[in-house]
This record gives C-alpha cells, sequence and structure tokens, in this order.
C-alpha cells in the first residue's frame, strides 16, 4: 500500500485540515484573550466544536436523515444540534476565561446569537454542501464507470458474436467445394482460413486493435472468398500515406462485415462472365478513420429484390452486430456514421454501392 493509500485511509488528511485550521484561528485571535494559554484553549475548543458539528452533519444527519427523503427529521436534528452545541460551547468558553457573565445567555441574547449561533450555522452549512458536493462527484463518476463498464460488457459480447457468425460462413464455404469435387481448392481454401482463424484469435481478447492488423485480417477474409469465386473477385486497398498503419487504432473486425456484404449481396448477383471489384479507401479525417467500401455489384435494390426471393431475407448478422458496436462507441446517430450511396450511371442503371465509415480512433 502507497503512503498516498496510508494517508486517505487514516484520514490523516482530516487532521491536517483541522491542524491548519487551528493555526490559523489562532494566529488571528489570540491577541483577543489574556494569555496564550486561555487563547489555545478557547481555540482549540471553537474548533473542536465546529469539526464535530460538521462530522455530525456529514456521517449521520445527511446519510441517515436526508438521503433517506426524511427533511423534516433533517431540519429539527440540525437546529437542535447547532443550538445545543453552541450554547454548551458559551458555557465552556465562559468557565475557561472564569466570565460566565460574558457567555452567559442572560443580559445580550441577540449579541450571544449573532456571535456564536448564526456563525456556527453558516460554517457548518458550508461543510454539509462540501459533503454533498463530493458525495454527487463520487456518485456522478461512478454513473460514468458503470456506464463505461457496460459498453465495454455489450461491446465484448457483441464482437464476441461475429466470430462465430463469420466462421460459419467460412466453414460453409469449405464445405460446398468439398461435396462439389473441389478438394484442391478446400484444401487450399482451409490453409488460408487457418491463418485468418489465427489472426481473429489474436485479437479476441483485444478491443483495439492497430489498422495494419485489421488490414491483413481483412485481405486475408478477401483472398477466401476470391478463392470461392474462382478469381472473380479483384479488390484494391488504398491508405493514406499520412496514416501510421501500426500506430493507428480501431475495433477490431469492424471492417469485414462491411466487405462480407459488398460480396454476397453485390457481387455474387453479377454475371458469370463480369468480375466483382472492392476498392477500399481509407484516410484520417477530423480525428477519425474515413473508411469507403465501394464496389461494382447490382447495387441494393437488385440485391433486395433477390434477397425477397432468397429464403436469406434477414439483414447480415455481421451487419447488425458491427452497426451496434459503431452506435455504442459514439454518441453520434448511426446515419452520421455510416453512409451507403446508390452507385448508377446517366440512364439510372446500378453501377454498384458505396459506404462510407467514419470510426472513433483508438
Amino acid at each position: 500500500m502507497t503512503s498516498r493509500s496510508l494517508f486517505i485511509k487514516y484520514k490523516l488528511h482530516h487532521l491536517l485540515f483541522w491542524g491548519l485550521a487551528f493555526a490559523i484561528w489562532y494566529y488571528l485571535r489570540y491577541q483577543d484573550y489574556r494569555t496564550k494559554t486561555i487563547a489555545m484553549q478557547v481555540t482549540l475548543l471553537k474548533v473542536a466544536d465546529l469539526a464535530l458539528m460538521i462530522y455530525v452533519t456529514n456521517y449521520l444527519l445527511i446519510p441517515k436523515l436526508l438521503y433517506k427523503k426524511l427533511y423534516a427529521w433533517f431540519v429539527l436534528a440540525f437546529v437542535v444540534m447547532i443550538v445545543t452545541s453552541s450554547v454548551s460551547k458559551m458555557y465552556l468558553i465562559g468557565q475557561i476565561m472564569n466570565r460566565p457573565d460574558l457567555f452567559s445567555l442572560s443580559g445580550n441574547l441577540k449579541a450571544r446569537v449573532y456571535d456564536n449561533i448564526i456563525p456556527h450555522f453558516f460554517l457548518v452549512i458550508a461543510g454539509a454542501a462540501f459533503k454533498l458536493l463530493l458525495d454527487y462527484t463520487r456518485s456522478q463518476r461512478r454513473l460514468i464507470d458503470m456506464t463505461k463498464e457496460k459498453a465495454e460488457a455489450e461491446l465484448n459480447f457483441l464482437k464476441s458474436q461475429i466470430n462465430p457468425h463469420f466462421l460459419f460462413n467460412c466453414m460453409n464455404s469449405i464445405n460446398r467445394m468439398i461435396l462439389n469435387g473441389e478438394t484442391e481448392n478446400a484444401s487450399l481454401y482451409l490453409t488460408k482460413f487457418s491463418r485468418l482463424v489465427r489472426l481473429i484469435l489474436e485479437n479476441a481478447e483485444r478491443t483495439n486493435v492497430s489498422l495494419e492488423n485489421e488490414l491483413n485480417l481483412l485481405e486475408s477474409y478477401i483472398q477466401l472468398e476470391e478463392l470461392r469465386f474462382k478469381g472473380k473477385i479483384g479488390y484494391k486497398i488504398s491508405v493514406d500515406e499520412a496514416l501510421e498503419k501500426e500506430n493507428t487504432f480501431l475495433p477490431s473486425m469492424v471492417l469485414q462485415p462491411f466487405v462480407e456484404n459488398a460480396i454476397w449481396h453485390g457481387l455474387m448477383h453479377k454475371q458469370a462472365d463480369e468480375k466483382g471489384i472492392i476498392n477500399i479507401d481509407i484516410r484520417e479525417a477530423n480525428d477519425r478513420l474515413l473508411c469507403t467500401i465501394e464496389d461494382n455489384g447490382v447495387g441494393r435494390e437488385k440485391a433486395q429484390q433477390l434477397r425477397e426471393k432468397s429464403v436469406l431475407k434477414n439483414k447480415s448478422m455481421g451487419m447488425k452486430i458491427t452497426e451496434e458496436r459503431l452506435r455504442l462507441l459514439s454518441q453520434e446517430r448511426l446515419e452520421q456514421l455510416i453512409r451507403v450511396t446508390d452507385l448508377k450511371d446517366a440512364l439510372d442503371h446500378a453501377l454498384g454501392t458505396r459506404v462510407e465509415i467514419n470510426i472513433p480512433l483508438g
């Protein structure tokens, strides 16, 4: 345990504060008394009385009454404490100075109230206000920590859902090759697939990964699909030279679902003699990573029509999960994080789809 932890644990900072308060109070008022001994005794009594009232208020009245919404009881107990403590203090100071008449309740009662009860009232109120402010700050910090932990837990849960979904698609492709008698391609696919699995496992425990790592994983995935489509898919990955791929971090596997969607719902439906192309452009803009994924597929309208005829009518699970991850990572609306543009020619024929993803940099 560090010295700072010990200092806080045993409330030594409280002793330091009240010691400083005693020293300042004594220095400012000791000339008002006959001797320094009396001045020290009176100052000690006043500081102890004030400290006692503040601690009773902060650690007894506020938690037991105010926080439990017993407001009337809190006010009554607070007023009784102030009056009782002030009267007791006046009596004891009179005994120390051997002048009971000076601090008795008889005589100039109004002056006694102004000199003792009202100042104590405001000093204790100030101490209580500090306690309430401190508790509020702590509760807000706890709330922020809990919200952050909840978001991280949700992100980890969502990320764990991506991997099984993605792995299922890859295993399904290998199975299809084997059933079609493409054993050589299946073997090559399995080799590339094992490399991809290794990359996924390396990223499994990380919330953020380097851009270089993410691109390696993404390229491995595209090569798998390229093999499955027998070379009918081409791709190009462009990264802004100003970006340091090793020192730029983003959520792991956040781009792959968009590329997967482009292949499965755009390029897969192209004519057999047409080659599908995916262009991936990555650059930094306004402390965010702007990733543009553009394909020359059949377009969203045609893909939707074909999906309606297919048994797989639901939206890609990977896309749903990734959209939710991006939403949790940013306070912005989803429309500001992901922008989809339908590419068309002058005759309104589909030329493909462009997806722009704004990713908060980690």
